[in-house]
């Protein structure tokens, strides 16, 4: 069956509704109150997932509502669920927009906006994938259901709650990464280096571990004042110093510009701060080498480290998220962090920690997804790993499937946010074909 044509219908309803989502701000606010209600990861999320419920009521399905932090999307019958993950919360805009990160627009063929790919885009191209086989009359083996999380982006809280009060999915797959197949994601540690603040340097920046800081701001005594005054990186804005970066998944940190090494870098030289000399002389290698606490795997490639947050007032914290490989040992690892952490009159707090997701590569599971991939792309891209993390580890049998395509650009967590029009709806397309695949037997 092909379904290229009647998906493609729908294109300007699928353009529609992800406008309509992206205008929503669902940047996760902590146990926000308003009108005397608290909404655990705040109203923005709690919207959102509304407006995705309400669209597939409209549309005939069933639909359910977890405690405001999930929800599901539910079509056919069976003893057993195949689940679409996908999640309505996105990380914070952040940076130099061109436009109103929340007023998603069109042009050349690109739309824009804060989740257009991360993740509201394909959140609704996978309801309409449902939607299709509904209009086709498909009676579904399994039970399919479409999952909407809330918190992704600070933990998939929301998700694991659902899976803590709700039937688990046999299988599920997670629209929120890469095509062709993601078949393992690294392991996922947050840590934070604290300390007491032993100079005159007080600073704030970066916006979240898992984005490669976009900007720091600080002040410092007049003698550190006058030796930065005529460096170029440092801009006076208010009567406060502030350096700029470039911001960018924590997944591979060099491809943003970390404004906290920046400012370092700057100020090392002219300090006698322990967390600023550890910075320096510990972590601007994003591999860990310069602590010899780097690693790679065959399979799942590099250590990666990220300088995410920072704040010095009496107290120092840096907040580093590392997203780690199948074989490394983290027992070690972390006590040897600690270890030249406390060299410098600091010591470690472990914030987070997911370990790493793999499924075997040369499963029926993993070709028979494969096989929906090639066949409307004509790629034989291999499948992969990547290093960051999507609700398919939450799975024992989940994994991540587009919608980013190998000839398109990784905009996640950037500014100016994009994703391409032709692209998405090609995704829809596959995703289509794969729920079909996957759920018109009972054991595939």
């Amino acid at each position: 069956m092909d379904f290229k044509e009647l998906y493609s219908k729908y294109q300007s309803d699928i353009i529609k509704h992800t406008k309509e989502l992206v205008s929503i701000n669902s940047v996760c606010v902590e146990n926000e109150v308003v009108d005397g209600i608290t909404y655990k990861f705040g109203i923005g999320c709690k919207k959102a997932l509304d407006y995705v419920l309400d669209l597939a009521s409209k549309m005939g399905f069933k639909t359910k509502n977890i405690e405001n932090v999930c929800g599901h999307v539910e079509y056919g019958s069976g003893d057993e669920i195949f689940a679409v993950l996908c999640h309505v919360d996105v990380v914070p805009a952040i940076g130099d927009w061109t436009k109103d990160p929340f007023e998603c627009y069109e042009k050349d063929g690109l739309l824009y906006g804060r989740g257009t790919s991360d993740d509201k885009g394909p959140a609704i191209a996978s309801l309409y994938a449902l939607k299709c086989l509904k209009d086709l009359g498909f009676e579904p083996k399994k039970r399919i259901r479409l999952i909407y999380g809330t918190d992704e982006e600070t933990g998939s809280r929301g998700l694991k709650r659902y899976l803590e009060v709700e039937e688990n999915p046999v299988y599920g797959i997670s629209p929120d990464a890469d095509f062709p197949i993601i078949y393992g994601e690294k392991g996922i540690l947050s840590m934070d280096i604290i300390g007491k603040n032993n100079s005159c340097i007080k600073c704030s920046g970066g916006a979240r571990y898992n984005i490669v800081a976009p900007s720091v701001t600080f002040t410092c005594c007049d003698k550190l004042k006058e030796k930065i005054k005529d460096n170029k990186k440092v801009i006076l804005e208010d009567g406060m110093f502030k350096v700029l970066g470039k911001s960018a998944h924590a997944m591979e940190p060099d491809n943003g510009l970390n404004a906290i090494k920046e400012m370092a870098s700057i100020l090392n030289e002219y300090t006698d701060s322990n967390l600023i000399h550890f910075i320096n002389d510990k972590l601007m290698n994003s591999r860990c080498k310069l602590m010899g606490l780097d690693c790679t795997d065959p399979e799942m490639g590099d250590l990666t480290m990220n300088l995410g947050l920072i704040e010095m007032n009496d107290d120092v914290r840096l907040g580093l998220n590392f997203r780690y490989p199948k074989n490394l040992n983290y027992d070690k690892f972390i006590s040897e962090f600690k270890r030249q952490a406390n060299e410098y009159g600091l010591d470690i707090k472990v914030i987070t920690n997911s370990t790493y997701h793999y499924i075997d590569p040369k499963s029926d599971y993993i070709q028979k997804l494969y096989k929906s991939y090639t066949k409307y792309t004509n790629d034989f891209t291999l499948p992969f790993t990547i290093g960051g993390g999507t609700y398919a580890r939450d799975l024992k049998c989940g994994v991540a499937y587009g919608v980013l395509f190998p000839w398109d650009t990784e905009m996640a967590h950037e500014t100016n946010e994009f994703i391409n029009i032709e692209s998405l709806i090609k995704a829809g397309v596959i995703l289509t074909d794969a729920i079909y695949e996957m759920t018109k037997d009972k054991n595939f």
